[in-house]
Parts: C-alpha cells; structure tokens; sequence
C-alpha cells in the first residue's frame, strides 16, 4: 500500500505525519495552519480543497493531475483515458483553485497510451513521470508562467462505478477491451456466463484482444474454444479472451 510506504518513510527520517479524514473542521485546519507550510502538494487525494486551505501556504496548492488538462478532470483520468481509446495522456500540475481541477497549468508532460496498456501499468509509469514533473516545477516555481485552462475544452471523468464493469457484448470487439483494460486491476471487467460448464458462474476477465473478424452468431456467444484463450462474438467483430 503506497500511503502505509510513504508513511513508513517519513517517520524513519522523522518526518510528522498526519492523516486527517477531511480538512474541514477547524482543529485540522487550525493544525495545518500551525506547520506555516511554504506549499502543499496534492496527489489524488479525492477531495476538494476550501478557500481557507488553499490560502495557508505562501505558494499556495499545487496538485499533480494525471491528465492532459483540461481533458478528464476529476476522479478517474486513467480509466476513462483508456475506455475513451486515447492515444495520449500525461500528467499535469496545476495550481489549485476552488473547483475541480480547473486550476491554473505550470507545466505538463504527454505520455502515449498503447493498445495493450491497462490501468495499472499507465498508474504506475505517470506515478514516476508526475513525482518527476512535481520535482522540476519546484526547482522553477518562481519562474513558471501561469496557464488559465480552457474550460470549453474540459471533459470530466467521472467516478468508476462497480456496475460499468458488467459486459455489455453488444459492444464493439474495441469497444469491450477498452473496458476491460481500464478496469485492470479494479474493478475487473466481469460477465455472466451461458455455456452450459460455466453456468451461473461470473466470469471475470483481465486481458482481451479485439480481432477484425466478421462472425453471424449473437453476441456473446462462444465461437471458438482454446487452451489459452477464447473467441466470443460481440457487436462488431470477435473478442480473444
């Protein structure tokens, strides 16, 4: 668990930490306000920052957004990057404001989104690409020229739900391995199973592949069998699980 790492860390270099469930009552905010921080750093931390927060710090809340902004503001960037079949990402650090993620921009960095990418695997490489980006936009921060965001261009990404992991395979073949790579590891593409060995079960699937093949039988219906991987019609071509 990465906040159980970060603690362990900071304590072996005796760094306080704190882990307030909210900063909107005033004996955190009173706390806060005592540590006299030059900057506060956010990393998706799912909550919105008051005004009151956001004027502590000399330098005010900086938060390291994992999206192109003002593209897929809000909860899940990641996930819904790759269900929307992106070529491209990156991550941003913006200056906080009182909305949600509509903040100035100081600096951002692209990365590409393959057709095999998962949402863990893009978690992980923006997690090292945004404590780098955060790193350089420090070292400059008197220098860097602020960047209002254009809000007609924004697009937010919405919290994923428990229920968007149900297969719909009246979907596109793309369509349904997007889906499928967006919710790996969580919360995991799943379907109810029809063959006659797999009945009842929900079978949950982690890795897919859309294949340009035409095919006449209903979708989600089995078309082929293998050892290692399986052939299921769907609204448009035949998806290898």
């Amino acid at each position: 668990d990465l906040v159980l790492f970060i603690t362990k860390i900071c304590r072996l270099n005796n760094l306080e930490v704190i882990q307030p469930a909210n900063f909107s009552n005033e004996q955190n905010l009173k706390k806060l306000t005592s540590l006299k921080p030059d900057l506060i750093v956010v990393a998706a931390y799912g909550q919105i920052l008051t005004k009151e927060i956001l004027e502590v710090p000399e330098f005010g809340c900086l938060n390291i957004h994992a999206s192109l902004l003002p593209r897929w503001r809000g909860a899940a960037p990641i996930e819904r990057a790759i269900i929307a079949g992106d070529n491209e990402t990156g991550i941003t650090i913006m200056q906080m404001n009182e909305g949600l993620d509509t903040g100035d921009i100081l600096m951002t960095n692209k990365h590409p989104i393959s057709n095999t990418e998962t949402s863990g695997s893009l978690t992980e490489s923006l997690s090292v690409m945004g404590a780098h980006l955060i790193l350089k936009t420090l070292d400059s921060i008197n220098q860097i020229k602020h960047l209002p965001q254009n809000s007609s261009d924004a697009i937010y990404a919405k919290k994923i739900l428990k229920a968007e992991a149900q297969i719909d395979w009246s979907q596109s073949a793309l369509s349904i391995s997007q889906k499928i790579r967006a919710f790996n590891p969580r919360p995991i593409a799943q379907s109810q199973a029809e063959a006659k060995q797999f009945k009842d079960k929900v079978i949950r699937i982690i890795d897919a592949e859309p294949l340009n093949i035409d095919c006449s039988k209903s979708p989600g219906m089995v078309v082929e069998q293998k050892k290692d991987s399986c052939h299921i019609a769907t609204g448009s071509g035949l998806l290898s699980i």
